[in-house]
Parts: C-alpha cells; sequence; structure tokens
C-alpha cells in the first residue's frame, strides 16, 4: 500500500512539474501519514542521515574543482589538444568532440557540466567545419552520454556512498568501458565520412603546432593523474583526492593561467553550492524513499517478479539495462541512481552478480538513457545551448544511440571489461 501511493504520488508530482528532490519529499510524506507505516518525523532523520557519509564529502569538492578548472580557460586548451591529435582524421571535428569529452570528464567530473561546456564551445566549431545543426547535438550528446564513464565521476562518488561500494574500484572500473564507447563513436564517425555522410578531416597539425598543445595541456592534464596516482599509491582516500584536486585548480587557475579574480571565485562558489544543494536534498529524500519501500517489502515484490521472468543473470541485466534506460530519460542520472540501485543491487547479488559489474553497468544505462529522445535531459540541455530542434538532433543522433547500445550489450555480456582492471588492482 505505502509503495503504491509512493510511487503514484512520486510520479504525478514529476508530471505537473515539481522538482525532483521536493517531489521525493512529498511523496514519502503522503505515503507515510496514509500508509502509517512509520512517524513523520523520519522522513527529517532520514534526509540527514542519508547524507552523514564521509564519502558524501566529495561531491561538492569535485563540483568546485571541476568549476574552477572550466573557468580558467582549460577548456579551449584541451579542444586544441584533441584537434591537434586527431582532427586530421575522416570525421575531423567529431572525432575532436569524442576526445575532449574524455579530457572533459576526467577533470570536471559532472554530465551536465560537461554537456554545458561541450556543447558551447564545439557546436559552432562543428558547424564552421560543415556538420549540420542536428549531426552536431546528435554528437555532442552521445559523447557525453559516454562521458559518465570517464572518471572522476559524481555518479560513481554517490553510488559508492549509497551502494557500499568501493569508489575508487568504480573509478578504475570505468575506464575500459568509457575507452570502448569512445572508441565505438569514434569509428563510426570515420565510417559516416567516408562515406561522405559526414564532413572529412582538417589538415594535419604540424609538430610544432602539436608540440605547443601539448606543452599548454600539461598541467590540467596533470589533475586526474594527481586523482589516480595518489589514490591508487595509498596517499589519499577519494574524498581526500578532490580536496586535493580542489587545491592544485585554485594553483593553476589562480597563479599558472590567472584567469580567477577573487569575483570569478565567488560566482564558482555560488554555482558550486547549489549544484551541491540540489544534490543533497536529493540524496536525504532518496534515502527516505527507498527505506520506505524497503519497509513496504518493495525489494521482495521485484525480487520475485525478476526471479519468476528469468534467473539467467543475462536476462536480469538485460530488463535492469532497459528500465535504467527509460529512468535516465525520466529522471536525472543520480536521482534514478538512488532511488533503485539500493533495490535492484540485492537481487543482483542473489544472482551471483558482482556488484561492481551492476553498479557501473547502471550508471552507464542512465547516461545513455539520458540522451534517449525526445525527454532525456541531457539531449534537452545540449539542444537548448545549441539552440537546435529536438526532432533534428534526436534524428541525426540515432547511429550514435545505436551504437551506444551495442555497447551496454558488451558490458553486459563481458563482465570482464569492468571487473578485471580493477581485480588487477586489488579490489
Amino acid at each position: 500500500m505505502a509503495s503504491l501511493l509512493l510511487i503514484s504520488g512520486f510520479t504525478g508530482l514529476i508530471l505537473i512539474g515539481v522538482p525532483i528532490a521536493f517531489a521525493m519529499v512529498v511523496a514519502v510524506a503522503v505515503a507515510i501519514f496514509l500508509g502509517g507505516t512509520m512517524p513523520l518525523a523520519i522522513i527529517g532523520q532520514r534526509m540527514g542521515s542519508g547524507v552523514e557519509n564521509f564519502t558524501f564529502l566529495a561531491v561538492p569538492l569535485f563540483i568546485l574543482a571541476g568549476t574552477i578548472m572550466e573557468h580558467s580557460g582549460i577548456s579551449r586548451r584541451l579542444v586544441n589538444l584533441g584537434r591537434v591529435l586527431v582532427g586530421h582524421l575522416p570525421g575531423g571535428m567529431g572525432q575532436v568532440v569524442i576526445v575532449s569529452e574524455i579530457f572533459f570528464s576526467g577533470i570536471s567530473g559532472a554530465s551536465l557540466s560537461d554537456a554545458s561546456a561541450i556543447g558551447s564551445l564545439m557546436h559552432p566549431a562543428l558547424r564552421r567545419s560543415g556538420y549540420q545543426a542536428g549531426q552536431a547535438t546528435g554528437l555532442v550528446a552521445a559523447a557525453c552520454a559516454m562521458g559518465v564513464l570517464i572518471p572522476p565521476c559524481l555518479a560513481m562518488v554517490v553510488m559508492g556512498a549509497v551502494a557500499g561500494v568501493s569508489v575508487t574500484a568504480l573509478f578504475i572500473a570505468g575506464l575500459v568501458p568509457g575507452l570502448i564507447m569512445a572508441l565505438a563513436l569514434m569509428v563510426l564517425v570515420y565510417v559516416q565520412a567516408r562515406r561522405g555522410t559526414l564532413p572529412g578531416g582538417e589538415a594535419a597539425a604540424s609538430w610544432r603546432e602539436t608540440f605547443v598543445a601539448m606543452r599548454e595541456s600539461v598541467i590540467p592534464l596533470m589533475m586526474p593523474v594527481i586523482i589516480f596516482g595518489g589514490i591508487l599509491g595509498g596517499i589519499f582516500s577519494p574524498t581526500e583526492a578532490a580536496a586535493v584536486a580542489v587545491l592544485y585548480a585554485l594553483i593553476v587557475g589562480v597563479l599558472v593561467y590567472r584567469e580567477i579574480t577573487l569575483r570569478s571565485f565567488y560566482d564558482m562558489l555560488v554555482e558550486t553550492a547549489k549544484v551541491t544543494g540540489a544534490v543533497g536534498v536529493i540524496v536525504g529524500a532518496a534515502s527516505g524513499f527507498s527505506v520506505l519501500l524497503a519497509l513496504d517489502g518493495a525489494p521482495v515484490s521485484i525480487a520475485a517478479a525478476v526471479e519468476a521472468l528469468s534467473s539467467d543473470p543475462i536476462v536480469f541485466l538485460i530488463v535492469v539495462n532497459l528500465l535504467f534506460l527509460l529512468f535516465g530519460a525520466l529522471l536525472d542520472g543520480i536521482p534514478a541512481l538512488l532511488l533503485f540501485v539500493p533495490i535492484l543491487l540485492p537481487v543482483a547479488t542473489t544472482l551471483g552478480i558482482d556488484p561492481l559489474h551492476f553498479t557501473l553497468l547502471s550508471i552507464a544505462s542512465l547516461g545513455v538513457g539520458m540522451i534517449l529522445p525526445p525527454i532525456g535531459i541531457m539531449l534537452l540541455v545540449i539542444c537548448s545551448i545549441t539552440n537546435t530542434p529536438i526532432a533534428e538532433a534526436s534524428r541525426a543522433m540515432m547511429p550514435y544511440l545505436a551504437i551506444l547500445l551495442v555497447c551496454l550489450l558488451v558490458i553486459i555480456a563481458f563482465p570482464w571489461t569492468v571487473v578485471a582492471l580493477p581485480r588487477a588492482f586489488g579490489f
């Protein structure tokens, strides 16, 4: 009864435009009040305990580090590096978008932040190189969907705190699947360009241009190196690594590039506070949401339904993949993960699925779901930034969406793509 009230109330509030965090809180309050399953005071208690996790401290720090780096002239330096490395390949600037997204994701860790930065910076360059508006927008969206697997990723940090999976292991686990998706997209762009449906490559950069671009990119690219080196070397935890990232970003922005002023830093703090506050409320509300579902027996019911469908782990993962694709389109990524991973993870474990494999696949599926036409939130953000009609972008994006779905099937069928690297590092 409580689960029905909770889900129907939450769905109804979302449909009428209530923000996700408030929809969660109101739905939980109504379900508790009408269902009588626990005292109303539990809402505040659960919201507080939901964010009282040391790992969650990394969220605002990674957001701040990414914000500082993106306002320090890093964007154009990384794009220029991508241009000299792959701009000469068939597809030209399309290849640059994919490589640049790998760089951006490794620095900012926030998918919507990447979408905003890449969309505003690369769409005009794609258009100038001969891409149609829909092609440019669709390719940027596909690259950003791939970027959720490139660490550091906020979804990985949050899921590590909520699902009890090592954040470091998730960071490492995302590398191989992320590179598989990036390579698949690059091959598709190459084939399309050779067939004449996309522009060709630019003139190859000279050795001098390549040297200058690489020299200017050394400092920003050291940030993920420091993060991973420190974590894998046991020097600091992922949460402490986030603090180191902020310090490094400040040194680069203030002392090296000198593009950060006191006023701009204040604006960055405000932006970070807004994003962190939104994420924090969602995390807290989702904690109460999940507890209420658990008390009402929802995980048991879901497990029974899945086992009735099939006890094959592959079939289960395909069904979960489809669900998360839908959740990613309807909800922002992190709320969907917080709502459903704690419910489905025990079921996956009973079927013999590695928790690391399941959690990373959920993140990957939600990333692709966020560009699912016509309501994927990341697709909407990029279309808004680039002023491209959703229908036009959706049509052009279909080949990229198809190749990303194939990559998800590869991750499902071959768990070693996720778990082999973390196991090699002792996780």
